[in-house]
């Protein structure tokens, strides 16, 4: 059956496939979104607070944030780019597409760069959520998961290989 995320009191703020095969730029919907959020996304920065059936599918290259609840699968085949996933229940990692994706360390650098994209967010948008997690930061740092395509781990493993001599 077909989620509905009015069903929830949730504000429904973009419609089905917003930032479609978006190459560039940035969205902050300080609230839900349809379904297909940035699918094939090739470059655009999106932030959503909620989002209705397979956000980010077939994502190419870009940043996909979801702050809220989603439906579906997180990144459904999903080759390039990175996503954040705000998972302070531990139940919306257990949803990303994990035949595609894996769930990455982050570190220090890393939440810098995160807290710097929420706080524009926040200063964009007002949005409650974003200044409850910033308010509680040091606390909330660790809700956020960071999600990559597992050919970029695989690729980033080889790269790192020592490459034999030949003497």
């Amino acid at each position: 059956p077909h989620f509905d995320l009015r069903k929830k009191g949730g504000h429904i703020l973009v419609g089905n496939q917003a930032c479609m095969w978006a190459t560039g730029g940035t969205l902050y919907c300080a609230g839900e979104a349809g379904a297909r959020l940035g699918v094939r996304n090739s470059g655009a920065v999106i932030v959503a607070e909620g989002a209705s059936d397979y956000p980010f599918e077939y994502m190419t290259e870009g940043e996909a944030w979801m702050l809220g609840d989603f439906v579906g699968k997180f990144g459904s085949r999903m080759t390039g780019g990175i996503g954040i996933i705000y998972d302070p229940s531990g139940l919306r990692r257990g949803r990303i597409d994990e035949d595609y994706l894996a769930v990455a360390v982050m570190d220090d650098g890393d939440l810098l760069e995160k807290k710097s994209r929420l706080e524009d967010y926040f200063k964009k948008t007002d949005s409650e959520l974003a200044g409850r997690i910033l308010e509680n930061w040091e606390q909330e740092k660790f809700n956020l998961v960071k999600v990559v395509p597992k050919d970029a781990v695989k690729l980033a493993q080889v790269v790192q290989m020592p490459v034999a001599s030949s003497a």
